[in-house]
């Protein structure tokens, strides 16, 4: 696959039909292009239940917060709550009070509290690597940095 970046064409565009339509999912502020770690919704669901103890239609609300789109499976919501419930990283009961139904309220367990920490320290490492990974970007796209800094060495034929 080759690209034109040239300003006449307007910007890069893939001179083959072949991958054409393959980058819609990298529009710019739109929450469903996120591209998100696998489990991060498992996370996100535990960090939002460590700042209150609440349930489930307002988890999915919120989890646009990180992300994820308006449209949100409510369903995969629920599997991943009781799943963590199941691992003993939250806990529920049913709210009885008021004059709606009833509803589930979640909260998070000391092991859940553990598992989010566990979760920050990866989320951390994984921005280095991004971090990492950018900035070699930059200077590949820019290319005049020295091989030592985007650990590179193009004059042996690495790649």
């Amino acid at each position: 696959m080759t690209y034109d970046r040239s300003e006449e064409n307007g910007g890069e565009r893939h001179k083959d039909d072949k991958h054409r339509g393959h980058h819609g999912w990298h529009r710019p502020g739109h929450a469903e292009w996120v591209v998100r770690p696998e489990g991060f919704m498992e996370p996100c669901l535990l960090l939002l239940l460590t700042e209150n103890v609440t349930y489930g239609y307002d988890l999915i609300s919120r989890l646009k917060e990180f992300g994820f789109g308006d449209n949100q499976d409510p369903g995969m919501v629920y599997r991943y709550l009781r799943r963590l419930e199941k691992r003993g990283m939250i806990e529920s009961r049913w709210d009885t009070t008021g004059t709606g139904p009833a509803r589930r309220m979640y909260r998070v367990t000391a092991d859940g509290d553990e598992l989010l920490s566990v979760w920050a320290e990866t989320i951390k490492l994984n921005i280095r690597v991004l971090q990492q990974f950018l900035e070699r970007y930059e200077c590949a796209i820019q290319e005049n940095c020295s091989s030592e800094a985007n650990g590179n060495n193009k004059q042996n034929g690495g790649n």
